[in-house]
């Protein structure tokens, strides 16, 4: 049986080009329990960097992150398993946790908040309403 994950990752690298400048792939790969691709772009003056990971369970890891041209981060989200967002949730509890994957927003400022899960069209739209013009 296919794994039809390919054709969403085709999907999203369609969009991604279409959204975005100088636009390429720097990592893909992809076996019978995962999927990964990691994607460059420049959004104006800022480059843009997308990765998601698929797993044949259903569940996603993603980073989509800002930074400008001399790659200070400006903006990003993920869901990964950051020990500062788990401190937020769980608080002296947290070490027991330590794996679990945890939507969260990181600033330029070093600050982290707690999200609701983020997906590529939800990043375009923070990227939109967020990134000024130069």
């Amino acid at each position: 049986m296919a794994w039809p994950v390919g054709t969403y990752l085709q999907n999203l690298i369609d969009q991604f080009n279409q959204h975005f400048q100088r636009a390429r792939i720097r990592k893909q790969d992809k076996d019978d329990n995962r999927a990964f691709v990691e994607l460059e772009g420049w959004w104006r003056d800022y480059r843009i960097i997308v990765s998601e990971i698929h797993r044949k369970d259903g569940t996603v890891r993603y980073a989509y992150y800002v930074f400008d041209e001399n790659w200070r981060k400006i903006h990003g989200f993920d869901n990964s398993a950051d020990n500062d967002a788990l401190h937020q949730k769980y608080g002296p509890v947290s070490t027991a946790h330590l794996h679990e994957e945890l939507p969260h927003q990181h600033t330029s400022d070093g600050d982290i908040c707690l999200t609701e899960g983020m997906d590529f069209e939800g990043f375009m739209g923070w990227v939109q309403a967020n990134l000024p013009q130069p």
